[in-house]
């Protein structure tokens, strides 16, 4: 995966993460749904 590539994957992770932050979510739990979308569109980008 390019830099280029890794810069978008990062952007998109971190509006996503601003799309469901909710009050009272652990850091945990945003942990685990920011790494699950990047993998999931980790895949959609190799490709």
């Amino acid at each position: 995966m390019t830099i280029h590539k890794m810069q978008n994957l990062n952007r998109a992770a971190i509006e996503y993460a601003s799309t469901v932050i909710v009050p009272g979510m652990t850091l945990v739990e945003l942990r685990r749904l920011c790494e699950a979308y990047m993998l999931s569109r980790q895949i959609l980008i190799k490709s």
